[in-house]
């Protein structure tokens, strides 16, 4: 698995032992080699989310009507004094962009919340 544009990450039981997770949560006295594994795993699916959302943003920008939402709105540029009144939490396709690779749209443990994510793309058309 590399980072090759496009390539499908496969997720299969076979590759990450996903069988075992169950019994390595339920059980209280895990071994230093099944928390290996377990935060092996969370990186792993931290990973492919992150991909996952990256490349659901790249499409949805090609999108020809994704047009006005792909940068931020040059508000005073375009002589719209009222626009901060009237959008209070400014958010664009770019700015999402730059958050998902700063992780900010990361929980607690510093695995991706796709719920922060898909958010921020909700608040995107609600602004319009």
């Amino acid at each position: 698995m590399g980072d090759v544009p496009g390539e499908v990450w496969d997720i299969s039981d076979e590759d990450f032992g996903l069988e075992n997770l169950d019994r390595l949560a339920a059980n209280d006295e895990t071994s230093e080699e099944d928390s290996d594994e377990m935060v092996k795993h969370d990186i792993l699916i931290h990973k492919w989310c992150q991909r996952q959302l990256g490349d659901l943003l790249s499409k949805l920008s090609l999108e020809p009507q994704a047009a006005p939402f792909l940068v931020p709105v040059d508000w005073e540029k375009l002589g719209l004094d009222d626009y901060p009144e009237i959008v209070q939490n400014p958010i664009d396709l770019h700015t999402i962009r730059k958050r998902l690779d700063a992780s900010s749209y990361d929980d607690v443990d510093g695995l991706v919340d796709p719920e922060l994510f898909f958010k921020d793309v909700a608040l995107c058309w609600d602004n319009c």
